[in-house]
């Protein structure tokens, strides 16, 4: 993948919090959990199917700064299926509602 394309598809990145509280990454309707962290600062994230071994290495950790530095892709054309945006939509919003419910658990009934 040349320069060129990683910042055309870096625009594609989105963070999302995951059912555990984890911040995920999903690219191109994937969705990778964080595996190691360099002391150069990238992050390399695996993807969420355990059975693929594709990943992506990130520098930056807000929405607005993240930037993709690799990609390996051979393994999700065999292994993986996208996400469809209905569904990520979906999760989004499930875990919007359950951090919701835990703050609210917490106020006292007027």
């Amino acid at each position: 993948m040349s320069e060129r394309n990683m910042s055309q598809e870096s625009n594609n990145i989105k963070l999302i919090t995951g059912q555990r509280g984890n911040l995920l990454v999903v690219f191109k309707n994937y969705k990778f959990n964080k595996n190691i962290k360099y002391l150069s600062g990238e992050i390399k994230r695996r993807c969420n199917n355990k059975k693929c071994n594709a990943f992506i290495k990130t520098v930056g950790a807000e929405q607005h700064n993240i930037t993709l530095t690799h990609f390996a892709n051979d393994t999700h054309i065999t292994s993986c299926l996208p996400i469809s945006i209905q569904t990520l939509e979906r999760q989004e919003i499930s875990s919007c509602i359950k951090r919701k419910a835990v703050e609210d658990i917490r106020d006292k009934p007027s």
